[in-house]
Order: structure tokens, then C-alpha cells, then sequence
């Protein structure tokens, strides 16, 4: 049998959910009045879903990918953050099949390490600085995430690209990249990265497809108008 919540309680919880895409933590739930013999009644009457093991949906488990990276982002617990090719794909860098099963998180003292749909990540050298919250979900900035791409098995090309659409976006700060990469201890694959900056982008970058942009490419590498 287990015991009953306050409506207060409940509510509470339900109004923590609705500003975390339907999340809660175990640690939130304890704060909130819940005990443990109560999170697990609740999970066996389904108005809680396990999504990780100490992440919760709340009433169901349709999660969108916004929440599907919040989720793996509070699984990691205090100072995570998306990383990589998911934290490219949520800035709008990178298309959403280029982030690929697992969802990429970063942060200090995690070792490297994979549970079923996340991929822990260890970067060098992160600092709060390094992340800003977007649409709710902790995630490397952008200058960030371009450097630890470079670190990564991504292609040059989506390098390339990734690089195209923040100045698309007028989020491209050359400054905060040479920034981030001066304070990285041996930084990886920065001259991926310079290369990628080199090129002329102003046209490809506003192609409306992957197929556009390859042409554009073929144009501007050939010297056409």
C-alpha cells in the first residue's frame, strides 16, 4: 500500500514538469515532498515513466527530441550539458538526423562512458561560460560546440556546414572561437576547424537544402558567378 500525496505536492511537481518539457528528477521529486515509496507507486500507476534512472516523465512518454536531450542532460546531473552533434543539431547548426541515436552530453569529471541513448563525453577545459540554456536544455554555446566538433568523427563537410549556418544565423563570433580554443590544453582538430572558417561561405550558407548547398559549393569552388 502506498501512501498518498498532498494535492499541494502534486501540484507542485505537475507545475516543475510544464517548465522542464515534462521532466523530474528523483532529487526534484524529494524536494517537492515526494518520498521514495511514493516515486515508486507512482511509477507502477503510471503517473510517473522512468526515462532514465533518475529522470522521470511525468503522465507519459511521448518526448519530443527537445526533451529527449533535456532528459539525457539531467541524467548526467549537475553542471551537463548537450554537446557535440547534439548540441549542433539543437542550436540549429546541423540537420536533426545528423545527431544519430545516442544524444550527446557534456561535463566536467564525466568519464567517458554510454548508457542506452546517451554518450557521455569528457571535454577539456568546460567552463560555465562554455554553456547557455536554449529552449530550456543546458548546451554548449556556439563557438563551443564548433571547436569540440572538430574534436569529434564528424565530417569536414558538416564541419563546413555547421560553421555556414551560424553565420547564416549571425551567430558566427570568430573572437569567442580563437577564445575557446586558447583556453583548451592541446585543443583537437583546430585545423578543421580554421579550414572550415576559411572558405567562402556568405552564399552556400543561405541554401535552403543539403542538395543546394552542395551545389553552391561546386559554383563557388569553381570560380562561377
Amino acid at each position: 500500500m502506498y501512501a498518498s500525496a498532498p494535492i499541494s505536492c502534486m501540484k507542485r511537481i505537475a507545475e516543475l514538469a510544464t517548465g522542464q518539457h515534462g521532466l523530474v528528477t528523483t532529487d526534484q521529486l524529494l524536494a517537492h515532498g515526494a518520498s521514495h515509496n511514493l516515486i515508486l507507486g507512482w511509477c507502477r500507476t503510471g503517473r510517473l515513466h522512468r526515462v532514465h534512472r533518475t529522470v522521470y516523465a511525468v503522465g507519459h512518454l511521448a518526448l519530443t527530441p527537445t526533451a529527449r536531450r533535456l532528459a539525457a542532460v539531467l541524467s548526467a546531473g549537475e553542471g551537463a550539458a548537450l554537446g557535440r552533434k547534439s548540441a549542433a543539431v539543437h542550436l540549429g547548426l546541423l540537420k536533426p538526423w545528423h545527431e544519430g541515436n545516442a544524444v550527446e552530453v557534456t561535463a566536467p569529471g564525466l568519464a567517458r562512458r554510454r548508457k542506452s541513448g546517451v554518450h557521455f563525453v569528457r571535454p577539456p577545459s568546460l567552463t560555465a561560460a562554455d554553456v547557455r540554456v536554449v529552449e530550456g536544455v543546458p548546451c554548449t554555446t556556439v563557438a563551443r560546440t564548433l571547436v569540440d566538433l572538430t574534436a569529434s568523427t564528424l565530417g569536414d563537410h558538416l564541419i563546413e556546414r555547421a560553421v555556414e549556418q551560424a553565420e547564416f544565423k549571425n551567430q558566427l563570433d570568430q573572437a569567442a572561437i580563437a577564445a575557446t580554443i586558447a583556453q583548451i590544453d592541446r585543443p583537437r582538430g583546430v585545423r578543421r576547424l580554421r579550414a572550415a572558417l576559411g572558405v567562402d561561405r556568405l552564399d552556400a550558407a543561405q541554401a535552403g537544402s543539403e542538395l543546394e548547398r552542395r551545389f553552391l559549393r561546386l559554383i563557388l569552388d569553381a570560380g562561377l558567378p
